[in-house]
């Protein structure tokens, strides 16, 4: 039996291994695949989705999401998320064999919660045709105070690339002329959460709009 005292705690946690719209060559969103969200009280959800293609603008071989999350007896609580996305090729320009998102998350009873990036990756990522290593950011691991402000990093810190010379690289961000951006492995924390999109698309070429990939992220608060 659990203490009477106990306190409550509400969980949160999403991932989803693709999803978005296009304005050009035609309106349409983007189907969200794989969305799986964790329920308030915690527990384990997946999802999977297999053989994914979108008129040939986007597609992958396979995703799966994963969320769960618990309470302890000592009052603490944490949370793992995970999305991944297997034989990605969105427009021939961006191609990867897998590539993982996962975000740890750990809430003590009292202090600020400690995140952690490990195990996601990118695996065989090529950009415009060209093998791409992105370089990891030594932070892997963070500590959150729930009353700082909004935060927005990257679990890579560069790229070590034979990539296309006409691309302009700062920092996780890319850009290809005749194909749009990309921000890579961006890390954004806000106040009790965090969220990890591995890859972010803004197409500006003559397929427009915005697609995300393996994105994921969460947190919770408990009683005062």
């Amino acid at each position: 039996m659990q203490p009477a005292n106990r306190k409550f705690y509400s969980f949160r946690a999403d991932a989803n291994a693709l999803g978005g719209y296009l304005e050009a060559p035609c309106e349409k969103c983007i189907p969200t695949l794989a969305p799986v969200s964790l329920p308030a009280v915690g527990g384990f959800a997946m999802a999977r989705s297999e053989a994914f293609t979108l008129d040939e603008i986007v597609r992958f071989s396979s995703a799966y999401t994963r969320v769960s999350g618990r309470q302890h007896a000592d009052g603490s609580a944490s949370i793992l998320i995970t999305a991944a996305v297997e034989g990605l090729n969105l427009l021939e320009v961006v191609t990867a064999r897998r590539v993982v998102a996962q975000v740890s998350i750990l809430v003590p009873e009292n202090g600020p919660l400690e995140i952690s990036l490990i195990g996601s990756r990118f695996e065989g990522l090529l950009l415009a045709g060209r093998e791409c290593r992105p370089r990891p950011n030594p932070r892997q691991e963070w500590t959150r105070d729930p009353k700082a402000g909004n935060l927005l990093s990257s679990l890579i810190d560069g790229l070590e690339e034979d990539g296309d010379p006409k691309a302009y690289r700062a920092g996780h961000v890319v850009k290809i002329p005749g194909f749009g951006r990309i921000a890579l492995g961006e890390v954004r924390q806000s106040g009790d959460s965090v969220q990890l999109v591995m890859i972010r698309a803004d197409l500006g070429c003559p397929v427009k709009g915005g697609i995300s990939i393996c994105c994921g992220g969460g947190g919770g608060s408990g009683d005062n």
